[in-house]
């Protein structure tokens, strides 16, 4: 990799979970960095599956990860190519 690569990756890395948003078919995940990572849902039938109400009953998990109130599963950066 090269020093660029290297860099936006260590900022990826070193940062943490701080939002959660569901545009319609994406999830975005906010994190401290400023960054932001939007993915479809459909990458995860979980979360696809559940009600919009029951995807804004969120809860961070340690700045690593999130789980729905409504669902058994928890959800890691690392599902989301982060960390």
């Amino acid at each position: 990799m090269n020093g660029q690569t290297d860099y936006i990756r260590s900022l990826i890395m070193k940062n943490r979970l701080v939002n959660l948003r569901f545009p319609k078919g994406y999830i975005e995940l906010y994190l401290e960095n400023n960054m932001i990572v939007k993915v479809p849902v459909g990458l995860f039938p979980d979360i696809k599956k559940l009600p919009a109400k029951d995807r804004d009953d969120w809860q961070i998990l340690d700045g690593v990860g999130f789980t729905f109130k409504k669902s058994d599963e928890g959800f890691h950066l690392r599902q989301f190519g982060l960390q």
